[in-house]
């Protein structure tokens, strides 16, 4: 590994999430079987996992994601084969599975597989005792543990996962796009479709704004169990780093930002920005390693000074560099290239004041102007001589700058990290209750445009969730619920939850 300098001190665990900042999260979360109101009650020690089931049948289906060295609780070696297919009815997670056990020379297991947080689910679940799970070959579950014999049927394994992600350090669970996986076709008309219609449209943004909260307080709560296993500023470092990748190239930001953690690359830089970069973009894997024909000659003599500080480095660090193939660059927009947010990143990362005092300064009991404040601080990023004016290292030098990151990115920045941050840190009571509504939207995604027109019909007034909490509270409910349904919406709990709400 590179010598790198001794890590800082360890931030002082956060604070609790202040109730009063999600005071309406509570009438949402009682329709759900999720983690109980008192965010760090260790008893359920549910903040060890704050993820759902379906994360993990994610990780099991998707090679990209699938630990490559897996081992039985008994310590026999598995190789997957084929996952299985993923099933969309009632039963076991997956059908038709292969798994070789013991090598290539091992025994090979024909069957079905079925996917909990913890071994104790299958009990819990009451799986031994039904038949649709008897030809179950492997029980796979995010934390070890064992179970009684004679529980799992004759024959089937038992395989964990948590050590193996573990061992990829540019694996987060944030990364995962649920949505983008098998998710049964639903009913024409939801059952729950109904009753939302009978809502007035007061009753409707409530429930979206309660389940907006919840999403909210979901995400501060992961933040927090991340923030008391790491250091703070690395968890606050790689949540923004990861937004700055956008959906395609999350992944390799994250994975660098662990490589390069914060404190490594502010000692340093020591306060220069192009020497953070350089490190950065030297790490990335995506700088140039010879002139281009076609540069101009800013490009040429910026690369150049790019070289002369990541030359010094590149013993030290080139071994750890990462490959191009993990990034996306294919059909990314010129604004989103990596290697021009990687400026964004390091003008952020390498400033003397830490990324969490300089959040936390912008708390203000006028949310208007708090946002406002918040937002341009991101979407204002100072200027970069060069990738200020320039969308790649062939484009034409632009008179007018362009912003780093921008407002529609910042925005971004400050509904998924910034804000859940401030409040799994207790900076956001009472008096910020008004934030949370007031939060601008995202830009439209078709994961929001489809649960809408599923569950509040087609003829629905978008302006019910043009805020940036009613959103998050469609992608809440649409996790929470369409997604994880196998009946085709007959035994969805939301429509019974809601009449008795």
């Amino acid at each position: 590994m590179p010598r790198r300098p001794s890590p800082a001190p360890r931030s002082p665990a956060p604070h609790r999430i202040a109730p009063a900042c999600f005071s309406n999260a509570g009438l949402y979360a009682g329709l759900t079987a999720g983690p109980p109101a008192g965010l760090r009650e260790k008893s359920e020690n549910w903040t060890d996992y704050p993820w759902s089931e379906r994360h993990l049948q994610c990780v099991w289906f998707d090679p990209a994601y699938r630990p490559a060295a897996l081992t039985t609780a008994t310590g026999e070696p598995v190789t997957v084969e084929e996952p299985g297919m993923w099933n969309q009815e009632a039963g076991p997670d997956f059908v038709n599975a292969t798994l070789r056990i013991g090598g290539p020379a091992g025994r090979v297991l024909k069957g079905d597989v079925e996917v909990h947080v913890r071994p104790a689910d299958w009990r819990r679940h009451g799986h031994e005792a039904d038949p649709r799970y008897r030809n179950v070959v492997a029980h796979v579950t995010y934390f070890p543990g064992p179970l009684p014999d004679g529980l799992l049927p004759p024959g089937a394994v038992a395989l964990a996962l948590r050590e193996g992600l573990a061992r990829n350090r540019g694996f987060a669970f944030d990364l995962i796009d649920v949505a983008s996986y098998p998710w049964p076709v639903r009913a024409v008309t939801p059952p729950c479709a109904a009753l939302f219609r009978g809502m007035t449209p007061e009753e409707l943004a409530g429930f979206l704004d309660s389940a907006g909260e919840r999403r909210m307080q979901l995400k501060a709560a992961r933040m927090l169990a991340t923030a008391e296993e790491r250091d703070r500023e690395q968890m606050l470092y790689e949540e923004i780093l990861s937004a700055l990748g956008y959906k395609h190239n999350r992944m390799p930001f994250r994975l660098l930002a662990r490589r390069v953690p914060v404190q490594t690359l502010r000692q340093y830089a020591k306060g220069d920005t192009l020497r953070a970069y350089a490190l950065l973009a030297g790490v990335s894997g995506l700088l140039p390693d010879r002139p281009n024909a076609a540069w101009d000659e800013e490009t040429r003599r910026f690369i150049r000074k790019v070289w002369d500080a990541w030359w010094k480095l590149q013993e030290q660090w080139g071994d750890h560099a990462l490959s191009r193939k993990e990034w996306r660059l294919a059909g990314v927009r010129p604004v989103n290239h990596p290697l021009r947010r990687l400026m964004a990143a390091a003008v952020l990362a390498s400033d003397r004041t830490s990324l969490s005092a300089k959040l936390i300064s912008f708390v203000d009991p006028e949310h208007d102007r708090f946002l406002e404040r918040l937002t341009k601080a991101f979407a204002e990023t100072p200027a970069d001589a060069y990738w200020s004016h320039r969308l790649g290292l062939m484009a034409k030098r632009r008179e007018t700058p362009v912003a780093l990151i921008g407002e529609e990115r910042a925005t971004a920045i400050v509904v998924n990290v910034a804000i859940p941050f401030l409040a799994a840190e207790g900076h956001l009571g009472p008096a910020h209750q008004a934030l949370l509504r007031a939060l601008p939207p995202e830009h439209d995604n078709s994961l929001i445009r489809t649960t809408a027109r599923l569950l509040l019909g087609r003829d629905h007034n978008p302006a019910l969730y043009r805020g940036a909490l009613r959103q998050q509270g469609l992608i809440q409910l649409f996790q929470d619920f369409c997604l994880l349904d196998r009946s085709r919406c007959q035994t969805c709990p939301l429509p019974a939850a809601i009449r008795e709400s």
